[in-house]
């Protein structure tokens, strides 16, 4: 099987694949009548485009012709969500301030993530 990584995704890792120029590669060995296999490929998004992205598969047998190859292939696509919702809350103390002496401000900032 050939996963072609389309631009704004990085190959990681996976179990039974390897990287190939920024394609997978995965060897399937001989898969008999009724088999199912899962390959998983962990993959980066590099892109902070607001984009979607379609990622293709295909899988070909290097030894017999198939006579159904329209179902060879898969493409999934997802949107890149570049939206997040960030907040910030500040506080100083000592409360009341005096004249003189020192402040100390304190902000706790907080990703409330993608939206």
């Amino acid at each position: 099987m050939t996963d072609t990584l389309p631009l704004g995704l990085t190959f990681v890792s996976s179990s039974s694949c390897v990287n190939s120029n920024g394609n997978a590669l995965c060897p399937l060995g001989n898969v008999q009548p009724n088999d199912h296999l899962t390959v998983t490929i962990r993959t980066r998004v590099d892109t902070f485009l607001e984009l979607d992205i379609a990622n293709r598969a295909e899988v070909r047998s290097g030894t017999t012709d198939d006579p159904t190859p329209q179902n060879n292939s898969a493409v999934i696509t997802n949107s890149v969500n570049t939206k997040f919702d960030l907040a910030v809350v500040g506080s100083v103390a000592p409360a009341p301030l005096v004249a003189g002496g020192s402040i100390t401000y304190s902000y706790e900032v907080t990703n409330f993530g993608p939206l």
